[in-house]
C-alpha cells in the first residue's frame, strides 16, 4: 500500500508538471515571451521523469519529500536571501530519512540492472545533453547576450570576458599538435584503466600514483590545446580580474595589512571581482607560494595544479569505503580526474582548492564516523573549517553530511535508538570542534585582525546581491548546461541511473546516495547561484562522483557482493572525450 500510494503521488506530480508545460506553451503562443518555450520543455521533461520514478514504485515517504522540496524552491525564488527557507529542505530530508527506514524494514528494492543497461543510460544522457547544448547554441546565436557571456564558443571566434579584462586569447581552435599530445595522454590513461579493470594492477600505491599522475599531467596536456599553449596556465593565474587572488597576493608584501583591511578596503574594491564574494584564504595561499617557493606565476599554477590533483586520493578512499570495491574507488577517482573540473578548471583561481578540501572533508567524515575514529572526525572538521576561509557558501554542506554519518537503519529495529543518537551527537560534536579549532587557529595566525562575519556580510552585499540581478528565468533551466559542462553528461547520467537501479550495496552507501541527491537538488534549485553555477558544481562533484561509481557495479556471478562492469572504461573514455570537446569548442572561463 505504501509503495502504491507513492507511485500514485508521483503520477500526480507528472500531471501537474504537464499542466504547467501546457500553460507555458499557450503563454508563448499568445504573448511570445522569450523563455516560455524553454520552460515548456523543462516541465515536459519533469513530467516524464515523474512517470519513470512512479514506475519504479518508490515508497510514500520519498513521494512526500517532493512537496517541501518544491515549496522551498518556490520561496527561495521569491526571496533568495531568506535563509530561513532552508527549513523546507530540512523537512524534505526528514521524509527521505523516513523512506530509507521504511525500506530498511521491508527490504524492498528494485531489481538491479542487467548487462548493457549502463550503456543505455549513459548514451541517453549524452543525447539529452547534446540536444540541450544545441538549444544553448541557438540562444547564443539568436537570443540572449546573458548566455553568450557565460557560454562563449571558440568556434565563433568569441573570446569571452577573460580576453577583455585579463588578456587571455581564445581564437578559433587550431592547436592540432596540442590535440595530438592530449590524445596520446588520454590513450595512456585509458590503457592504465584497462590494466586496473582487468586486475593486472591492483596495488593501492600503484593505483594512487597512476591517478595523481593522470590528474596532474592532464592539466598540462589540456593547456597545450589552448591558443597560448602552456602560457595559458600562467596567464590564467595572474589575471587581475577573473582569477584575481594571485594578482592581489603579488601586490601585497604586507599580508598582515591586507588581512586587517580585507573587508573594509580590498573586498570593496570595485574591480576586485571575485575578491568581493570570498574570504581571503586564497590570497594567503598564493602569497605563501610567492614568498616561500617562487615568484613565477607558472610555478604557482603548477603547484596549484598538483595540490588539486591530489583530490583523486580522497575520492579513491571514500568510494572504496562506501562500496567495498577497490576498482570502484579507482574509477570514481579517474572519472573526477577526466572531467573539466580537474583538467581545465583546476590550474588557477580558488574553486579547485575548495573541491579538494570538500572531498577530503567528506572522506574523513564518512570513514571516521564508520570507524568511530575521533582523530579522523577532528581532521574532517579542521578541513571544513579551513575550507570556510576559501568559500562562504559551503556551510549548508554540514547538514547533509551529518545526516550521512547517522546509522539510519538502527531506527528500523526496536532497540539501540537512543544509543545511536548519543553516538551520532558525539561524532557531530567532534567535527564541529574541528571546525571551531580551525577558526581559532586562523584567528590567532591573523592576530585577531580579520572579522569573518564582517567579510561574510560584505560578500552578501557586494557579490550575492549582484548575482541576484541576473534573470532567474534563464538560470532555472540553464543551470543544467553548466552542470553538463563541468561534471559532464556521462557522469551525470550515471548519477541519475543509480537512483533508478537502486542497488543496496551497503546501508552506508545508500545513505550517502540519498543525501547526495538531496544536496545536489538543493544547490541546483536554490536561486542564489545565477550564471556562476559552475563554481558550485565543482565542489558538488565530491557528492556526485562516488554515487556515479556505484552505478558501475553489478551483482557478481556468484550473487555474493558486486563486481565492476566492463563498461567502466568506456564511461571514462566518454568523460574524457567530452572534456576534449569542451576545450576545443568553448572558451574556458574561470
Amino acid at each position: 500500500m505504501v509503495y502504491r500510494l507513492g507511485s500514485y503521488l508521483f503520477f500526480l506530480y507528472a500531471a501537474a508538471a504537464f499542466a504547467v508545460c501546457q500553460r507555458n506553451f499557450f503563454v508563448y503562443i499568445s504573448e511570445m515571451p522569450r523563455y516560455s518555450l524553454v520552460i515548456t520543455a523543462v516541465f515536459f521533461i519533469i513530467s516524464i521523469i515523474m512517470i519513470l520514478i512512479g514506475l519504479c514504485r518508490p515508497n510514500l515517504f520519498y513521494a512526500l519529500a517532493v512537496i517541501p522540496a518544491v515549496t522551498g524552491v518556490y520561496f527561495f525564488y521569491l526571496a533568495p536571501l531568506k535563509m530561513a527557507y532552508y527549513v523546507f529542505f530540512g523537512i524534505m530530508l526528514l521524509f527521505l530519512y523516513g523512506g530509507f527506514i521504511y525500506d530498511s524494514m521491508k527490504t524492498a528494492e528494485a531489481p538491479p540492472a542487467g548487462r548493457g543497461s549502463v550503456y543505455k543510460w549513459v548514451f541517453s544522457g549524452l543525447l539529452i545533453s547534446s540536444a540541450g547544448m544545441a538549444a544553448a547554441i541557438l540562444y547564443v546565436n539568436y537570443a540572449d547576450p546573458e548566455i553568450l557571456w557565460f557560454f562563449p564558443f571558440r568556434i565563433d571566434g568569441y573570446k569571452g570576458n577573460m580576453n577583455w579584462y585579463d588578456g587571455i586569447n581564445y581564437e578559433v581552435f587550431r592547436e592540432f599538435s596540442g590535440l595530438l599530445i592530449t590524445i596520446l595522454y588520454l590513450g595512456a590513461v585509458i590503457f592504465f584503466a584497462r590494466l586496473v579493470a582487468s586486475g593486472k594492477v591492483r596495488g593501492v600505491a600503484a593505483i594512487i600514483a597512476g591517478l595523481v599522475a593522470a590528474a596532474f599531467l592532464g592539466k598540462i596536456a589540456f593547456s597545450l590545446m589552448t591558443t597560448m599553449g602552456i602560457g595559458h596556465m600562467e596567464a590564467k593565474i595572474k589575471g587581475p580580474l577573473m582569477s584575481t587572488y594571485y594578482y592581489w597576493a603579488a601586490r601585497s608584501p604586507d599580508i598582515g595589512e591586507f588581512i586587517a583591511n580585507y573587508a573594509s578596503k580590498y573586498q570593496s574594491y570595485h574591480n576586485a571581482a571575485h575578491l568581493k564574494g570570498h574570504p581571503p584564504m586564497q590570497v594567503v595561499f598564493y602569497w605563501l607560494i610567492i614568498t616561500h617557493v617562487s615568484k613565477s606565476p607558472l610555478a604557482a599554477s603548477l603547484i596549484y595544479g598538483f595540490i588539486t590533483a591530489l583530490g583523486v586520493i580522497p575520492f579513491f578512499f571514500l568510494t572504496r569505503h562506501l562500496t567495498g570495491s577497490l576498482k570502484a574507488g579507482f574509477f570514481a577517482a579517474l572519472l573526477y580526474a577526466l572531467t573539466p573540473n580537474s583538467l581545465i578548471m583546476s590550474v588557477a583561481g580558488t574553486e579547485g582548492m575548495i573541491t579538494f578540501l570538500t572531498v577530503l572533508f567528506l572522506a574523513m567524515a564518512v570513514i571516521g564516523a564508520s570507524k568511530n575514529s575521533v582523530w579522523l572526525l577532528l581532521f574532517a572538521g579542521l578541513c571544513f573549517g579551513l575550507n570556510t576561509y576559501f568559500h562562504f557558501g559551503i556551510w549548508p554542506l554540514l547538514m547533509f553530511v551529518f545526516l550521512m554519518i547517522m546509522k539510519w537503519e538502527v531506527f528500523a529495529s526496536g532497540t539501540g535508538r537512543v544509543s545511536e543518537l548519543l553516538k551520532w551527537a558525539g561524532k557531530v560534536f567532534v567535527v564541529l570542534a574541528g571546525v571551531a579549532a580551525a577558526h581559532l587557529i586562523i584567528w590567532m595566525a591573523f592576530k585577531g585582525t580579520f572579522d569573518y562575519v564582517e567579510s561574510f556580510n560584505k560578500a552578501k552585499e557586494l557579490s550575492v546581491g549582484f548575482m541576484l540581478t541576473r534573470p532567474y528565468e534563464i538560470w532555472s533551466w540553464a543551470n543544467f548546461f553548466h552542470w553538463a559542462q563541468y561534471i559532464t553528461p556521462p557522469v551525470l547520467a550515471l548519477f541519475v541511473f543509480r537512483f533508478f537501479r537502486i542497488p543496496r550495496i551497503t546501508p552506508e552507501a545508500a545513505r550517502f546516495a540519498i543525501m547526495a541527491l538531496a544536496m545536489v537538488f538543493v544547490q541546483f534549485t536554490a536561486s542564489l547561484g545565477r550564471a556562476e553555477t559552475h563554481r558550485m558544481y565543482m565542489y558538488l562533484i565530491a557528492f556526485v562522483v562516488p554515487v556515479a561509481a556505484m552505478a558501475l557495479l553489478r551483482p557478481a556471478e556468484n550473487n555474493e557482493g558486486y563486481s565492476l562492469g566492463k563498461e567502466a572504461v568506456s564511461v571514462a573514455a566518454m568523460t574524457a572525450a567530452y572534456s576534449v570537446l569542451l576545450q576545443v569548442f568553448v572558451a574556458d572561463l574561470l
